[in-house]
């Protein structure tokens, strides 16, 4: 009877139009098969991992979301020749369809095709917080945009290839809103290595710099009246707020996007298009005042780059104000809720090590090689937290959690 009845309110909850949260791989082993199990309004959060294949979102409204950001959930189209892009809005998707903080990556159609790493056709979905990299089509090999008016927040495209449009392709009357986007690194065989424009997008607060092609390595307009206003493009552009200057980021050949402290897209942006309270890690997205330009707002943080293996080196990397101390800390095991201190909230205790690696340099990025233990197994890991300035200070602060985890 029991279980009569629980069947019975469970259909009274789906009739009533109750939206679902689905995990992946915890209810469905692939990201696609959980799209195809899904409603609109639905929300799909993948948990940490590669994931292998082309995803379609079947025109239903719904977020699709990584449970700990792009760098460390990936959507790979496996590397080999497809007909098909990474990632498909192809049914006519809006604004409520959200692709939320994957790398996309390994997407290489064939040449008679023209869809990139993600690839929109007369589609307006979100895309916001992804690292589109290492994707390669005929147009638009990190993203083609096709009618429609998509929005792109907080996205890094890079090192995308393309015979024209490295990055981005938009074309066919699209009318798309980029905000806070960094593109860099792409390469187009002729021309438009960071972007082609066939069409009229709206960028605002976008770093377009440092990508490659014979002709126009920054944008090429073939038609159309791109609106740029506050971004760095490289070889310059007319527009509000728009300037022509290296961003000095912390290490972009080593896939280190972040601004430096001298960088002059630092509080250079515009509040106005920004509708997202946090950039793609979770740091206050107008962190001084005013905007930063880019994907990255500057902002006190803590991350490591490098493989992760037992025996191995990785750079924990401390971002933060010039000359202040910082003070490191390795945890057993991580505060759920946190401890609320003076400071920001403190996640890990009781601590395996802690102690001063330094003061922040002028460029506002403090790196420190830290080796692993050759005795630790993969799968083990180590949550790890910074305080920047001396404890009690009226600037001291809390970073964020870090967590390494070997592989």
């Amino acid at each position: 009877m029991k279980l009569i009845m629980s069947i019975t309110v469970l259909t009274i909850l789906s009739a009533a139009g109750m939206t679902a949260t689905i995990y992946v791989p915890d209810d469905h082993s692939t990201i696609q098969e959980a799209i195809d199990a899904s409603a609109s309004g639905d929300t799909i959060i993948v948990r940490p991992g590669r994931y292998v294949g082309e995803i379609c979102f079947l025109g239903k409204a719904i977020t699709l979301e990584s449970e700990k950001g792009a760098r460390r959930t990936i959507i790979d189209g496996g590397g080999v020749t497809h007909v098909f892009p990474v990632v498909l809005f192809y049914n006519g998707e809006g604004n409520d369809s959200v692709l939320d903080g994957f790398t996309i990556t390994n997407g290489v159609t064939d040449t008679s095709w023209i869809r990139g790493g993600i690839y929109c056709d007369h589609t307006s979905p979100v895309i916001k917080n992804n690292i589109i990299t290492g994707n390669n089509t005929t147009s638009g090999g990190g993203c083609r945009l096709w009618g429609g008016s998509p929005i792109l927040i907080n996205n890094i495209i890079t090192g995308n290839k393309g015979r024209y449009g490295g990055g981005l392709y938009i074309w066919n009357w699209s009318t798309p809103q980029l905000v806070n986007n960094t593109i860099t690194g792409n390469t187009a065989e002729e021309w438009g290595g960071g972007m082609v424009c066939q069409a009229s997008p709206v960028i605002t607060n976008t770093i377009i710099w440092g990508n490659t092609a014979p002709q126009e390595p920054g944008i090429h307009v073939s038609s159309g009246t791109p609106d740029i206003t506050y971004s760095d493009i490289e070889g310059g552009w007319a527009g509000a707020g728009n300037f022509d200057a290296d961003p000095l980021l912390v290490d972009p050949a080593n896939e280190d996007f972040h601004l430096s402290w001298q960088s002059p897209c630092r509080d250079s942006g515009d509040n106005s298009p920004v509708t997202e309270p946090v950039d793609a890690e979770n740091d206050p997205r107008i962190a001084a005042g005013t905007v930063d330009i880019g994907a990255d707002e500057f902002y006190h943080h803590l991350y490591h780059v490098g493989d992760a293996v037992p025996g191995g080196t990785i750079d924990l990397k401390v971002i933060g104000f010039p000359s202040a101390p910082v003070f490191a800390a390795w945890g057993y095991g991580k505060l759920d809720p946190p401890l609320q201190t003076q400071h920001g909230d403190l996640h890990i205790w009781p601590f395996v090590w802690s102690g001063h690696i330094g003061n922040i340099p002028s460029n506002g990025v403090l790196t420190m090689p830290v080796t692993i233990s050759s005795s630790w197994n993969p799968g083990d890991h180590a949550p790890m937290q910074a305080l920047i300035g001396p404890w009690g200070g009226p600037w001291t602060t809390l970073t964020n959690l870090d967590v390494v985890t070997l592989e």
